[in-house]
């Protein structure tokens, strides 16, 4: 089966990255609201890391270890986020899994773009991935990120710890995950899909 480069839920477009979209990463990711609760992402977030982050994403995606996806309003709305799975290839395992990451600009929290943008997501890895497990992370805190993945059916699995770059420090965070059955059973029981 073909993996899919965009994927459309009622209200979202969710498309591969292109050079032109790195002012909307830049404006989004220059925003400590949004940037705190990002592990990986530095702040300022400058040109630069826009551009390079787009063509790390863009080889990652045909090495088939890194699936992103940025978020945009149907039908040719502004980016306003983006959502993807980094596949795991540390070792040999004995069942194919991902992590989930997300984010949405500050001015876009509230209206439900996060779970749909993320349902999308999940709902890719499962039926284009034949991932048999998905992680997620979450800052304690992070109430609005943690409602999200516990309502599409992601369980507390854990903690560790993790070095947030624009912090400069090291967090505990909580570990959350979700695996094909209990994926399926919130398909079945009619939660949307994409």
């Amino acid at each position: 089966m073909a993996v899919p480069d965009r994927l459309e839920t009622r209200r979202l477009l969710l498309r591969r990255h292109e050079p032109d979209d790195a002012p909307a990463l830049v404006r989004a990711l220059g925003d400590w609201a949004v940037v705190k609760w990002l592990a990986e992402v530095p702040l300022p977030y400058t040109m630069e890391h826009a551009l390079d982050w787009i063509a790390l994403t863009r080889s990652a995606w045909h090495q088939g270890r890194d699936y992103q996806l940025l978020v945009a309003l149907k039908p040719d709305g502004p980016v306003i986020g983006q959502v993807g799975l980094r596949v795991d290839t540390s070792f040999e395992p004995t069942e194919r899994s991902a992590e989930l990451g997300y984010w949405l600009a500050a001015a876009d929290w509230g209206h439900g773009y996060g779970p749909e943008a993320a349902r999308a997501m999940v709902d890719f890895g499962f039926r284009y991935l034949g991932l048999d497990r998905i992680r997620a992370t979450c800052l304690p805190d992070n109430r609005r990120s943690l409602a999200v993945l516990t309502g599409l059916g992601f369980r507390p699995e854990g903690k560790l710890r993790l070095r947030f770059v624009a912090r400069g420090v090291t967090l505990e965070v909580l570990e959350l995950d979700l695996d094909r059955p209990a994926w399926r059973d919130t398909v079945v029981a009619g939660a949307p899909s994409a």
